[in-house]
């Protein structure tokens, strides 16, 4: 169904249970070229997210809802969600939503790196994932990078960053139309912002 649907617009997954034949909804996936949301609620594993990246580098640039939800995503599913983005190169992709995944600092630096290639992204959401000094700095170069950027929401909400790792994001943006920046619940003081 999903494959074939020329109307499916938002797929959101809660759960996946155990031997399901992942692989062939994976396949429908990859197929599909009507998506513009895709909502992930439950750990598909590194492997599966490697094995979307033709739905990344097919859906005719009609994506532009990425959201992943609580489950653990350790370095080898980071790698594997940088490259499906990097790989896709998604120009209508507007809005990146990762939360309560614990990314960590290298896992984000991975991510983030391959949004240099997104600058048109309006909305990041990365509440409570572990991200710090390494995550904020190429965070911070990728949105630099970006030069004018069309952000306007970042949400780093419940991560242990700290007054240095402010000062690395402040330079990527100082030059966005940043309406929102979500900082509660960290490690930053007064005397950072």
């Amino acid at each position: 169904f999903i494959g074939k649907s020329k109307y499916l617009e938002k797929l959101r997954i809660f759960s996946w249970g155990e031997g399901g034949n992942i692989e062939a909804f994976m396949e429908g996936i990859n197929h599909n070229q009507s998506i513009t949301r895709l909502h992930i609620d439950t750990n598909l594993g590194g492997l599966c997210f490697r094995n979307l990246r033709p739905f990344f580098r097919n859906n005719h640039n009609r994506l532009a809802e990425l959201e992943l939800n609580n489950f653990e995503v350790g370095l080898e599913c980071a790698q594997s969600i940088a490259f499906a983005l990097g790989e896709g190169q998604c120009q209508s992709l507007k809005y990146i939503t990762i939360e309560r995944c614990n990314l960590s600092d290298e896992g984000f630096a991975r991510i983030a790196t391959t949004l240099r290639i997104q600058p048109q992204l309006e909305r990041l959401r990365l509440e409570c994932n572990n991200i710090g000094l390494g995550g904020c700095t190429a965070l911070g170069e990728t949105l630099q990078g970006w030069g004018t950027s069309n952000l306007t929401i970042l949400d780093l909400d419940k991560n242990p960053i700290d007054d240095q790792g402010l000062q690395e994001l402040v330079a990527g943006i100082t030059n966005a139309k940043l309406e929102e920046l979500w900082l509660s619940n960290t490690l930053i003081t007064g005397a950072g912002l």
